[in-house]
């Protein structure tokens, strides 16, 4: 069979493995590029070679363990599984940014995996880089019929878009950086890693489809950053219950055409402040439109914080949206931009707990498809931190996927 691409709009996901329904995302049972179905992996060669590959990585031994593990019980036939790695090496170089970070070359891999029996179905997402290794994702489902599943474990929370768009496959992204606030560990200012209960389907009417999500897990905790829990070590986590939804619409369910609305409550602690704990309430909405040559997509939050400690209470409100726009000028020549910003930013109580938060940048590049599975990206962008810092950027990428 013929390999087909695999770019960010032509990636599809069958119901199977989809956390957010009808959404195009990667959970591999049958996945489906440009309209056709590629070959199932052979599990035993990436077994075999899967310590090297940990080696590289610096994974800890109980992950390398773990997944090993699950690569032989997987491929059996009474199994339908896939296996896909994304290695990306990002070169960046910064001025009048903070002296350890002007200049870096990260080399990460990210290893996707997923398996379904019957009612049952297993999804694990493991990203490893020059910092740091973390199971992003660890997931056991249970589908009670073909429409909705059930997860416990570690989940990309349902608000927002790009988390669950584009996961930490850096392939799959066309541009390099993310927007600031797609995820906790990165940066960001709302959850996106809970561990906990998530229930997620889709009702279908006609050719159109509403897709919904729910969940209920630990959320982070704010040390200078968020810090999600760690799936593999719960027990230490001082986290609290955050809650989470989303509904969204497609007009033609196979389609990415969609829009959607979100909400979120959650408590986060913070360590080593005089503000104790955070109390948050999210409410959003975000679309994605794709034309023949063109994609539009973007978010918009709206965030109300009550912050208590050994002071008295303080209150705090932000807006942060992103706009991004793609467009393929020629066969594998595609340009990007994209414009953030976080309104009321400035002197925000919440957000200072976060110094190194991005609360503005003007993004674009171009990104060049050197063959079927891999790419090569340009990006220049304008940012300013939280802390007051401003920054200029240029960083370059080469992203690949090993099916």
């Amino acid at each position: 069979m013929q390999k087909k691409a695999i770019t960010p709009q032509s990636v599809t996901a069958p119901a199977a493995f989809n956390l957010v329904p009808g959404m195009p995302s990667l959970y591999f049972n049958g996945l489906s590029c440009a309209g056709s179905s590629l070959p199932p992996i052979r599990f035993y060669p990436f077994a075999v070679s899967f310590f090297s590959l940990s080696r590289m990585c610096v994974l800890p031994k109980r992950v390398a363990v773990l997944l090993c593990c699950l690569f032989f019980c997987a491929a059996t036939p009474s199994h339908a599984a896939d296996f896909l790695l994304f290695p990306s090496f990002t070169g960046l170089t910064q001025s009048n940014a903070v002296p350890s970070t002007q200049s870096m070359l990260n080399p990460q891999m990210v290893f996707f995996y997923a398996a379904s029996s019957d009612n049952f179905k297993f999804l694990s997402e493991y990203s490893a880089d020059r910092d740091s290794q973390e199971m992003e994702r660890l997931l056991l489902g249970w589908t009670p019929n073909s429409e909705s599943t059930l997860w416990v474990g570690r989940y990309h929370i349902p608000l927002g878009y790009w988390a669950t768009e584009f996961h930490h496959g850096t392939y799959l992204q066309t541009s390099i950086t993310p927007p600031s606030i797609a995820f906790d560990d990165e940066g960001g200012p709302f959850p996106t890693h809970p561990g906990g209960l998530f229930y997620e389907g889709t009702h279908y009417q006609k050719r159109a489809s509403i897709n919904y999500g729910l969940g209920l897990g630990i959320g982070p905790v704010l040390d200078v950053q968020l810090q999600p829990l760690d799936i593999l070590s719960p027990a230490g986590s001082s986290g609290r219950p955050v809650a989470s939804a989303r509904i969204s619409y497609r007009p033609v369910a196979e389609d990415p055409g969609e829009i959607g609305v979100f909400a979120g409550h959650g408590t986060i602690p913070v360590m080593n402040q005089p503000v104790t704990g955070v109390v948050q309430n999210l409410a959003g909405m975000y679309f994605n439109q794709e034309m023949e040559r063109s994609r539009t997509f973007g978010e918009l939050y709206l965030a109300g914080n009550r912050l208590y400690g050994s002071a008295a209470s303080q209150f705090s409100s932000f807006t942060s949206a992103y706009v991004q726009e793609e467009y393929k000028i020629y066969r594998a020549w595609t340009l990007f931009g994209r414009v953030e910003n976080t309104f009321g930013a400035v002197g925000d109580a919440y957000l200072n707990l976060l110094p190194e938060f991005v609360n503005r940048r003007f993004l674009a590049g171009t990104r060049y498809e050197i063959t079927t599975d891999q790419a090569a990206k340009v990006e220049l962008s304008q940012n300013r931190m939280q802390l007051g810092i401003n920054f200029s950027q240029i960083a370059l990428q080469w992203s690949m996927v090993l099916q």
